[in-house]
């Protein structure tokens, strides 16, 4: 028997074995998570999902939509100043952050039609709707289906064409080959360098890299279901119905872009300001993907300057 005849079983079940053992979720009651702004975080089950989000505030409702990969986590530094002038309600999409990961199918529009259920039930009629990347996507799919229900929209960095490729947002093209990327997955989690390199190409300035940074981001991948909802996310990846949905937008719309985003350049955001005519369009020099994590403040300023603006002009509840 050769080499690679015995060698491939013995791999499959060690890769099988350290798969299974490892937790399946995270767990917000974990006494060793440390979740900012742990004490507004909320739990809401929607068409049997349970569904983490956190709510501050008062005032007209602001829905935060988080990207790829990420979580409330994203928008700790401006939950505070946000509050100040709006009843926030920042949400980890279904797979991410501490909302629970089935194994379904992960588009763009289930992950809209959840958000708005959750509206549902928290009784909110009208908000506006802030995502940031993949987050976006689910801002203008929520915009497009309902659009009396969806005031105005706040766009950072947010994906929007179909021609951007999903594997951009990989280090290995192998991650969305079934059974092969749940190994290579399960092998990268050993490894917070994985989550730290991929933070470097999110922000400009590799001094945000941290330790609480990489911690947060990496915590979710770490688990089997975190890792099965990245990979399936990736595997549904489609926005042409989003694409499609851009020209039917009629909502104000503001667009904040970090001038140096290398997964969703600034051509890409220079594209959407032209086929959404009226939007307002901020650039921020030396911020890359996450303006709200490397410009917590200014982006807090231009979103509450927006609604300043909707309010007065009578299109803000």
């Amino acid at each position: 028997m050769s080499f690679l005849a015995w060698a491939a079983p013995v791999l499959v079940l060690v890769t099988l074995v350290f798969w299974y053992s490892r937790p399946a979720d995270v767990n917000l009651e974990d006494p060793a998570v440390v979740l900012p702004h742990q004490a507004h975080s909320r739990f809401a089950t929607i068409d049997g999902v349970r569904m983490h989000y956190q709510e501050k505030g008062e005032g007209p409702k602001l829905v935060l939509l988080h990207g790829f990969g990420s979580s409330t986590f994203t928008w700790k530094d401006v939950l505070d100043p946000l509050s100040t002038r709006f009843s926030v309600i920042a949400v980890d999409l279904m797979g991410f952050g501490f909302s629970e990961k089935p194994d379904t199918d992960y588009t763009v529009h289930r992950q809209a039609e959840l958000v708005m259920k959750l509206l549902d039930q928290l009784n909110v009629e009208r908000a506006m709707l802030c995502g940031n990347s993949m987050g976006g996507a689910v801002a203008i799919a929520c915009a497009a289906a309902d659009p009396d229900r969806v005031s105005s929209l706040v766009l950072l960095n947010s994906v929007a064409y179909a021609d951007l490729d999903a594997r951009s947002f990989l280090p290995s093209r192998r991650l969305l080959m079934p059974v092969a990327g749940e190994s290579i997955a399960a092998l990268v989690a050993l490894d917070d360098r994985f989550v730290a390199e991929g933070l470097k190409v999110c922000l400009y300035d590799p001094q945000k890299v941290t330790r609480d940074r990489v911690e947060a981001y990496g915590r979710p991948f770490r688990t089997r279901h975190g890792q099965r909802a990245v990979l399936q996310t990736l595997r549904n990846w489609d926005l042409s119905r989003i694409e499609a949905a851009i020209p039917s937008l009629k909502q104000p719309v503001l667009l904040i872009w970090g001038a140096d985003d290398r997964l969703v350049p600034l051509p890409s955001g220079a594209r959407l300001h032209r086929d959404l005519p009226g939007s307002k369009w901020v650039v921020l020099s030396h911020c890359g993907h996450l303006p709200q994590e490397e410009y917590p403040a200014r982006v807090a300023e231009e979103i509450m300057k927006f609604g300043t603006e909707l309010e007065t002009t009578g299109r803000l509840p």
